[in-house]
């Protein structure tokens, strides 16, 4: 039965966190992008589209 190490086991914790925490991270990013985009997307058309006139 192996026992199991602490440190191993705080070093383990501390990666999946880190791991974590960079995903959450990209993830908040690309979905800020994306609703910055969505909510941006139909005053910059408009916009657009009176600048050409």
């Amino acid at each position: 039965m192996h026992l199991f190490d602490s440190r191993e086991y705080s070093a383990c914790r501390a990666q999946t966190r880190k791991v974590l925490s960079s995903f959450l991270a990209r993830f908040t990013y690309i979905f800020t992008m994306l609703f910055r985009m969505w909510t941006h997307l139909p005053s910059a058309f408009i916009g657009r589209l009176h600048w050409f006139e």
